[in-house]
C-alpha cells in the first residue's frame, strides 16, 4: 500500500516548536506521510530567532522536483517563503493541477522576526493566493492583505470575504487567536457562507499553532475530506495541541502536535492495564477477598500524565470489585472516569511523584501492612480525626489531604497510606505503584504468596 504524502514548503525551526518539524508531526499523526522542501533555516530556540538564512531557490526547486517524481503528493502547504522566487516555485508546482494548496502566509515569527519579505508578500498576493484552496491568515497577516486588523468576529467575517473577493481565494480562514472574544473563534469564509470554528480559549502562550492548523487542514484535504469536515478536524487538532502544550524551556510552550493521536493511545493502554490487573485479582480471589473493604476495591491507572486533567482521564472499574457469598466479583466494566475516591488519590499522588501512575484501595489488613514493611516499603498512618475542619467542609478534599499529609510526613510519596476511618468512614489503605500489575504483585508478595504471582 502506498501512503499518500503531504508536501510542506516552509522554514526549519531547530527547536521543534514551529515550522517544518511541527508540520511533519501533525501530518504523521493523521496517518499520512510528510515530506518537506526547506525555504529557510533559522538559528533559534523556543524564546526567539537569532538569524534567518534563506535557502537558495534553485535548491528548493530541486527538492520539490525530486519529491514530486517519487511521492504521491495529495496536497501542499506553505509556511515561511522568504524570497519572491520561493513563492513563484510553489505557484509553478500547483499550477494547472488539482492538488489542494493551503497557504499559511507566515510573515513574522512570534517574537516579531520577519520571515517573509515585503516583495514575497506582493508576489504571494498576485501569484499564490488565486491558486490557493485555503489561505489561513492571522490578524496581522490579514492587515498585510487588506490593510485592516480584525478585532471581532464581525470584523473577521467582513475581512475574510474581502480577501476572498480581492484575491480570488476559494476559502479564507481568519484565525481567532488575536480576536477580542472570550472563546477562540476562527472565521471561515466559504463560497459566500461562513463557518465558525469555536473552542474554549486556553490562557497560554504556545508557538507553532498556525503550523498545526494548516498542516492538519492540508492533511484532511489530502484524505479527500470536504472543506467543512477538514476545517473542523484542523480546529480540533490545533485545540488539543494548545490545551496539552508542554514546557521544554523558559520560553513559550511547545504544541502537543501528537495529542489527537496520543490521547486515544493513553485511554487504550490505561484501560488495557486495568483490565489485566482485574483478571489477576480475580485469579487470586482467595487472597483478595480478605482485603476488599465493604465499599469495594478499585484499581485506577493513568498511562501518560500529560493527558490527565481530571478523574475522567483515569481508567478504573465502574462499580468496583466487591465481596459476595461466592467470593469477589467485578461489579462493572473497566472505563475512563469510573472512580472518584481512588482516582482523586492518584491525581494528588501523581502531582507529588510523577513516576506513580496507579493506585488501589484495600482494607488495612495487619498482615498486608506488616508484609509491605517487611518488603522495605514506606507505609504511613494518617489519623483522619486530625483533618482540618476547612478540608472536611469541601466536597472531595479529604482524599487529596490524606495523600499530601502522608507525603509531608514521609518526605516522599509512601507506597501505602492507611487510616483507621472516622465517623461514617471505613478504615482504608491506599496503595501506589507505577502500573496496576505492579500493584497486584506487590499485594501478593506482601501477603506471603510471591510464588503464585508469576
Amino acid at each position: 500500500m502506498r501512503i499518500p504524502s503531504v508536501l510542506t514548503v516552509a522554514g526549519l525551526d531547530p527547536s521543534g516548536s514551529a515550522g517544518i518539524l511541527v508540520d511533519i508531526k501533525v501530518i504523521s499523526a493523521l496517518g499520512l506521510h510528510g515530506a518537506c522542501a526547506t525555504t529557510c533555516i533559522t538559528v533559534q530556540n523556543t524564546r526567539g530567532i537569532q538569524r534567518v538564512i534563506s535557502v537558495d531557490p534553485s535548491i528548493v526547486e530541486e527538492m520539490i522536483d525530486v519529491l514530486r517524481r517519487d511521492l504521491d503528493i495529495r496536497s501542499v502547504k506553505t509556511g515561511a517563503l522568504p524570497l519572491p522566487r520561493h513563492v513563484e516555485i510553489v505557484a509553478e508546482l500547483v499550477e494547472d493541477t488539482k492538488i489542494p494548496l493551503v497557504v499559511d502566509p507566515v510573515m513574522r515569527a512570534k517574537d516579531g522576526t520577519v520571515l517573509t519579505s515585503d516583495e514575497s508578500i506582493e508576489v504571494m498576493k498576485r501569484r499564490l493566493l488565486p491558486m490557493a484552496t485555503v489561505v489561513t491568515p492571522n490578524a496581522e497577516e490579514v492587515k498585510a492583505f487588506v490593510g485592516e486588523v480584525p478585532r471581532s468576529v464581525e470584523d473577521a467575517k467582513r475581512l475574510a470575504r474581502k480577501i476572498a473577493e480581492q484575491y480570488g481565494v476559494k476559502v479564507v480562514v481568519v484565525k481567532g487567536g488575536h480576536l477580542e472574544e472570550l472563546r477562540a473563534i476562527d472565521v471561515a469564509y466559504v463560497d459566500g457562507t461562513y463557518i465558525l470554528l469555536e473552542k474554549p480559549r486556553e490562557p497560554r502562550v504556545v508557538r507553532g499553532t498556525g503550523c498545526c492548523f494548516s498542516a492538519a487542514l492540508a492533511s484532511a484535504l489530502a484524505m479527500g475530506m470536504g472543506i467543512e469536515e477538514a476545517l473542523r478536524l484542523a480546529k480540533n487538532v490545533t485545540y488539543l495541541a494548545i490545551a496539552y502544550a508542554y514546557r521544554v524551556s523558559d520560553g513559550p510552550l511547545v504544541p502537543a502536535t501528537l495529542a489527537s493521536l496520543e490521547i486515544d493511545v493513553h485511554a487504550y493502554r490505561s484501560l488495557s492495564m486495568v483490565q489485566q490487573a482485574v483478571e489477576e485479582i480475580l485469579r487470586h480471589g482467595e487472597v483478595f477477598k480478605e482485603l476488599v473493604p465493604e465499599v469495594g476495591t478499585n484499581v485506577v491507572y493513568a498511562y501518560d500524565p500529560r493527558y490527565v486533567r481530571s478523574i475522567d482521564d483515569v481508567a478504573s472499574i465502574e462499580g468496583r470489585i466487591v465481596k459476595t457469598r461466592r467470593g469477589i466479583v467485578v461489579a462493572g466494566r473497566v472505563a475512563m472516569g469510573g472512580s472518584s475516591h481512588v482516582a482523586r488519590a492518584l491525581l494528588k499522588a501523581m502531582e507529588l511523584d510523577p513516576t506513580v501512575r496507579a493506585a488501589m484501595n484495600l482494607k488495612p489488613h495487619p498482615k498486608l501492612i506488616e508484609g509491605l514493611r517487611r518488603l522495605g516499603k514506606e507505609v504511613v498512618f494518617i489519623d483522619r480525626r486530625e483533618e482540618p475542619e476547612e478540608i472536611r467542609r469541601v466536597e472531595g478534599a479529604s482524599i487529596p489531604w490524606i495523600v499530601e499529609e502522608a507525603f509531608r510526613r514521609a518526605g516522599k510519596l509512601p507506597t501505602a497510606i492507611y487510616d483507621a476511618g472516622d465517623v461514617g468512614k471505613e478504615p482504608m489503605l491506599r496503595l501506589f505503584a507505577r502500573d496496576p500489575t505492579e500493584l497486584v504483585k506487590l499485594v501478593l508478595k506482601a501477603m506471603g504468596i510471591e510464588e503464585q504471582s508469576t
